[in-house]
């Protein structure tokens, strides 16, 4: 007897699924490596833009305490066009949303300065919240209604765990949201004390 082997000229259908569902987990991967790779760039660009805003007010009011006149208008000039908006009038952050600064209140107006950032990601939000914006940062305020706006020392630097555990919840449970920051030279002993 004979044995005969029939060569196949096509693949079976459980092959087929199984080549589709390989690479539709290769294609999930790849799109969730983008996604994470481009928040994580977006941190990047928001931490290096604080620290280009500070750079800017501290150019302008050098060491003086008195941070009363703080605008958008009075820094623009120092910043690169990537942190303007269009029309040249105020910042923009680089997840494409308005930013602000202007005078905050430590023990009294002017004695300190915020950075307030709006339109963030719930993740965004809650890695700016556990960053370390350095020793002038004296205190933060996270708005889940999403307003750009001072901070008056409402929650003092470093976070409690209380109030970073208070700070992520109203990240997580914000689809938008603000963070501010409050900056001064020699106002955190002062809102200290």
């Amino acid at each position: 007897m004979q044995r005969r082997f029939l060569l196949r000229s096509a693949i079976t259908l459980v092959e087929l699924t199984l080549g589709l569902a390989i690479a539709a987990i290769v294609v999930f991967g790849a799109i969730r490596a983008y996604y994470f790779s481009r928040e994580n760039a977006l941190y990047h660009q928001t931490v290096e833009m604080i620290g280009t805003v500070r750079g800017a007010i501290g150019a302008r009011y050098g060491m003086t305490s008195d941070y009363s006149t703080v605008s958008p208008g009075k820094i623009i000039v120092s910043l690169p066009q990537s942190l303007v908006n269009s029309d040249g009038t105020g910042l923009i952050t680089p997840y494409k949303s308005d930013a602000g600064v202007g005078p905050d209140t430590a023990s009294r107006l002017g004695d300190s300065f915020y950075i307030s950032l709006n339109n963030l990601s719930s993740d965004a939000c809650s890695r700016l919240t556990r960053s370390d914006f350095g020793r002038e940062a004296i205190a933060m305020r996270i708005d889940g209604a999403n307003v750009v706006g001072p901070v008056n020392a409402a929650t003092p630097l470093p976070l409690s765990s209380a109030d970073q555990q208070t700070a992520a919840a109203t990240c997580a449970n914000a689809r938008l949201s603000s963070v501010s920051i409050q900056f001064g030279l020699g106002a955190s002993s002062a809102s200290a004390g």
